[in-house]
Protein backbone atom coordinates (compact mmCIF):
# COMPACT_ATOMS: atom_id res chain seq x y z
CA UNK A 1 0.00 0.00 0.00
CA UNK A 2 1.21 3.47 -0.91
CA UNK A 3 4.01 2.13 -3.13
CA UNK A 4 4.31 3.42 -6.68
CA UNK A 5 3.49 0.61 -9.09
CA UNK A 6 4.36 0.67 -12.78
CA UNK A 7 3.53 -2.04 -15.28
CA UNK A 8 4.40 -2.93 -18.85
CA UNK A 9 2.94 -5.74 -20.92
CA UNK A 10 4.78 -7.03 -23.98
CA UNK A 11 2.76 -8.32 -26.92
CA UNK A 12 3.89 -10.64 -29.71
CA UNK A 13 2.69 -8.30 -32.47
CA UNK A 14 4.69 -5.38 -31.02
CA UNK A 15 8.01 -7.24 -30.77
CA UNK A 16 9.29 -5.77 -34.05
CA UNK A 17 8.45 -2.14 -33.16
CA UNK A 18 11.51 -0.42 -31.63
CA UNK A 19 10.97 1.02 -28.14
CA UNK A 20 7.30 0.04 -28.10
CA UNK A 21 7.32 -0.99 -24.43
CA UNK A 22 9.43 2.01 -23.38
CA UNK A 23 7.14 4.34 -25.35
CA UNK A 24 4.04 3.38 -23.41
CA UNK A 25 5.82 3.56 -20.06
CA UNK A 26 7.41 6.98 -20.63
CA UNK A 27 4.32 8.53 -22.19
CA UNK A 28 2.33 7.53 -19.15
CA UNK A 29 4.92 8.95 -16.73
CA UNK A 30 5.04 12.23 -18.69
CA UNK A 31 1.22 12.47 -18.86
CA UNK A 32 1.29 12.32 -22.66
CA UNK A 33 -1.38 10.75 -24.88
CA UNK A 34 -0.82 7.03 -25.40
CA UNK A 35 -0.82 7.54 -29.18
CA UNK A 36 -0.10 10.39 -31.59
CA UNK A 37 2.99 12.14 -32.87
CA UNK A 38 1.62 15.55 -33.83
CA UNK A 39 3.39 18.82 -33.11
CA UNK A 40 1.16 19.62 -30.15
CA UNK A 41 2.15 16.36 -28.42
CA UNK A 42 5.83 17.03 -29.21
CA UNK A 43 5.56 20.46 -27.59
CA UNK A 44 3.77 18.98 -24.59
CA UNK A 45 6.68 16.54 -24.28
CA UNK A 46 9.28 19.33 -24.37
CA UNK A 47 7.33 21.36 -21.81
CA UNK A 48 7.15 18.33 -19.49
CA UNK A 49 10.91 17.73 -19.78
CA UNK A 50 11.72 21.40 -19.20
CA UNK A 51 9.51 21.51 -16.10
CA UNK A 52 10.18 18.13 -14.51
CA UNK A 53 13.68 17.18 -15.71
CA UNK A 54 15.44 20.26 -17.11
CA UNK A 55 18.91 18.69 -17.03
CA UNK A 56 17.71 16.12 -19.58
CA UNK A 57 16.55 18.76 -22.08
CA UNK A 58 19.75 18.61 -24.23
CA UNK A 59 19.00 14.94 -24.87
CA UNK A 60 15.25 15.34 -25.40
CA UNK A 61 15.46 14.48 -29.15
CA UNK A 62 16.80 11.02 -28.29
CA UNK A 63 14.02 10.35 -25.78
CA UNK A 64 11.50 11.75 -28.26
CA UNK A 65 12.66 9.23 -30.83
CA UNK A 66 12.00 6.40 -28.37
CA UNK A 67 8.43 7.56 -27.74
CA UNK A 68 7.64 8.18 -31.42
CA UNK A 69 7.87 11.96 -31.44
CA UNK A 70 9.95 14.33 -33.55
CA UNK A 71 11.59 17.38 -31.98
CA UNK A 72 14.44 19.56 -33.29
CA UNK A 73 17.98 18.35 -32.71
CA UNK A 74 20.02 20.07 -30.02
CA UNK A 75 23.72 20.88 -30.35
CA UNK A 76 24.46 17.90 -28.12
CA UNK A 77 22.47 15.37 -30.17
CA UNK A 78 23.48 16.74 -33.57
CA UNK A 79 27.16 16.17 -32.71
CA UNK A 80 26.55 12.63 -31.47
CA UNK A 81 27.74 9.89 -33.80
CA UNK A 82 25.18 7.24 -34.73
CA UNK A 83 26.94 4.42 -32.87
CA UNK A 84 26.69 6.33 -29.59
CA UNK A 85 23.03 7.37 -29.88
CA UNK A 86 21.47 4.26 -28.34
CA UNK A 87 23.80 4.15 -25.28
CA UNK A 88 23.28 7.90 -24.75
CA UNK A 89 19.53 7.42 -25.08
CA UNK A 90 19.66 4.80 -22.32
CA UNK A 91 21.59 7.18 -20.07
CA UNK A 92 19.10 9.98 -20.80
CA UNK A 93 16.11 7.76 -19.94
CA UNK A 94 17.77 6.70 -16.69
CA UNK A 95 18.35 10.34 -15.79
CA UNK A 96 14.77 11.19 -16.72
CA UNK A 97 13.39 8.39 -14.55
CA UNK A 98 15.52 9.60 -11.64
CA UNK A 99 13.59 12.89 -11.86
CA UNK A 100 10.16 11.35 -12.41
CA UNK A 101 10.14 8.43 -9.98
CA UNK A 102 10.33 8.22 -6.18
CA UNK A 103 13.13 6.37 -4.42
CA UNK A 104 11.25 3.07 -4.24
CA UNK A 105 8.52 1.22 -6.07
CA UNK A 106 7.49 -1.84 -8.06
CA UNK A 107 7.85 -2.33 -11.81
CA UNK A 108 6.08 -5.35 -13.29
CA UNK A 109 6.93 -6.52 -16.81
CA UNK A 110 4.64 -9.19 -18.25
CA UNK A 111 5.70 -11.56 -21.06
CA UNK A 112 9.17 -10.06 -21.37
CA UNK A 113 10.10 -12.66 -24.02
CA UNK A 114 7.99 -10.58 -26.44
CA UNK A 115 9.82 -7.30 -25.67
CA UNK A 116 11.29 -5.55 -28.70
CA UNK A 117 15.10 -5.52 -28.83
CA UNK A 118 15.49 -1.74 -28.44
CA UNK A 119 13.33 -1.72 -25.30
CA UNK A 120 15.14 -4.82 -24.00
CA UNK A 121 18.49 -3.06 -24.41
CA UNK A 122 17.20 -0.08 -22.45
CA UNK A 123 15.71 -2.30 -19.74
CA UNK A 124 19.09 -4.01 -19.35
CA UNK A 125 20.61 -0.59 -18.60
CA UNK A 126 17.75 0.14 -16.23
CA UNK A 127 18.12 -3.16 -14.37
CA UNK A 128 21.90 -3.07 -14.04
CA UNK A 129 21.97 -0.92 -10.86
CA UNK A 130 18.78 -2.39 -9.39
CA UNK A 131 20.63 -3.96 -6.46
CA UNK A 132 21.68 -0.51 -5.26
CA UNK A 133 18.13 0.86 -5.32
CA UNK A 134 14.91 0.32 -3.39
CA UNK A 135 13.01 -0.74 -6.51
CA UNK A 136 11.71 -4.23 -7.22
CA UNK A 137 11.38 -5.54 -10.77
CA UNK A 138 8.99 -8.44 -11.25
CA UNK A 139 9.46 -9.96 -14.71
CA UNK A 140 7.42 -12.81 -16.15
CA UNK A 141 8.67 -14.61 -19.26
CA UNK A 142 8.94 -17.93 -20.99
CA UNK A 143 12.28 -19.70 -20.97
CA UNK A 144 13.22 -18.83 -24.55
CA UNK A 145 16.03 -16.73 -26.02
CA UNK A 146 14.29 -13.48 -26.88
CA UNK A 147 13.26 -10.19 -25.33
CA UNK A 148 14.45 -8.97 -21.94
CA UNK A 149 16.23 -11.28 -19.51
CA UNK A 150 16.90 -9.96 -16.01
CA UNK A 151 20.57 -9.78 -14.99
CA UNK A 152 21.39 -12.83 -12.90
CA UNK A 153 23.46 -11.05 -10.23
CA UNK A 154 20.54 -9.45 -8.40
CA UNK A 155 17.73 -11.69 -9.62
CA UNK A 156 15.76 -14.38 -7.85
CA UNK A 157 14.38 -16.82 -10.41
CA UNK A 158 11.17 -18.72 -9.73
CA UNK A 159 10.38 -21.49 -12.21
CA UNK A 160 6.64 -22.14 -12.21
CA UNK A 161 5.79 -25.83 -12.15
CA UNK A 162 2.40 -27.41 -12.90
CA UNK A 163 -0.04 -27.50 -10.01
CA UNK A 164 -0.34 -30.88 -8.37
CA UNK A 165 -3.76 -32.50 -8.04
CA UNK A 166 -4.40 -31.09 -4.56
CA UNK A 167 -3.43 -27.54 -5.55
CA UNK A 168 -5.49 -27.69 -8.74
CA UNK A 169 -8.50 -28.98 -6.80
CA UNK A 170 -8.14 -26.14 -4.28
CA UNK A 171 -8.00 -23.59 -7.11
CA UNK A 172 -11.05 -25.16 -8.78
CA UNK A 173 -13.03 -25.09 -5.54
CA UNK A 174 -12.14 -21.46 -4.98
CA UNK A 175 -13.09 -20.52 -8.56
CA UNK A 176 -16.48 -22.25 -8.24
CA UNK A 177 -17.25 -21.09 -4.71
CA UNK A 178 -20.35 -19.11 -5.73
CA UNK A 179 -21.66 -21.84 -8.05
CA UNK A 180 -20.19 -25.21 -7.01
CA UNK A 181 -19.88 -28.02 -9.52
CA UNK A 182 -20.48 -31.65 -8.69
CA UNK A 183 -17.33 -33.34 -7.30
CA UNK A 184 -16.98 -35.70 -10.28
CA UNK A 185 -17.31 -32.76 -12.72
CA UNK A 186 -14.69 -30.83 -10.79
CA UNK A 187 -12.42 -33.89 -10.88
CA UNK A 188 -12.72 -34.15 -14.68
CA UNK A 189 -11.74 -30.48 -15.12
CA UNK A 190 -8.78 -30.81 -12.76
CA UNK A 191 -7.53 -33.88 -14.62
CA UNK A 192 -7.88 -32.31 -18.06
CA UNK A 193 -6.13 -29.10 -17.04
CA UNK A 194 -2.90 -31.08 -16.49
CA UNK A 195 -1.84 -28.68 -13.74
CA UNK A 196 -2.07 -25.54 -15.90
CA UNK A 197 -4.01 -22.92 -13.88
CA UNK A 198 -5.01 -20.91 -16.98
CA UNK A 199 -6.42 -24.02 -18.67
CA UNK A 200 -8.23 -24.97 -15.47
CA UNK A 201 -9.88 -21.55 -15.09
CA UNK A 202 -10.91 -21.55 -18.76
CA UNK A 203 -12.38 -25.05 -18.47
CA UNK A 204 -14.30 -23.98 -15.37
CA UNK A 205 -15.61 -20.87 -17.13
CA UNK A 206 -16.81 -22.98 -20.07
CA UNK A 207 -18.48 -25.49 -17.76
CA UNK A 208 -20.21 -22.72 -15.81
CA UNK A 209 -21.46 -21.25 -19.09
CA UNK A 210 -23.33 -24.47 -19.74
CA UNK A 211 -20.91 -26.51 -21.84
CA UNK A 212 -21.09 -30.20 -21.04
CA UNK A 213 -18.08 -31.22 -18.96
CA UNK A 214 -17.61 -34.47 -20.89
CA UNK A 215 -17.41 -32.51 -24.18
CA UNK A 216 -14.71 -30.07 -23.05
Amino acid sequence: GGVVQLSATCERYDSSTPYHVVRRLLRDLLDLPAEGSDQATAQQFLDAIATRAPTVLPWAPLIAMAIDLSVPETPETSELEEEFRRPRLADAVLELLAHLLPESGLLTVEDAHFMDEASADLFRHLAAPIGATSWLFCVTRRDIESGFVAPSDDATRIDLRPLDNMEATELAQFATHDAPLAPHELGVLVERSDGNPLFLRELIAAAMNGDAVDAL
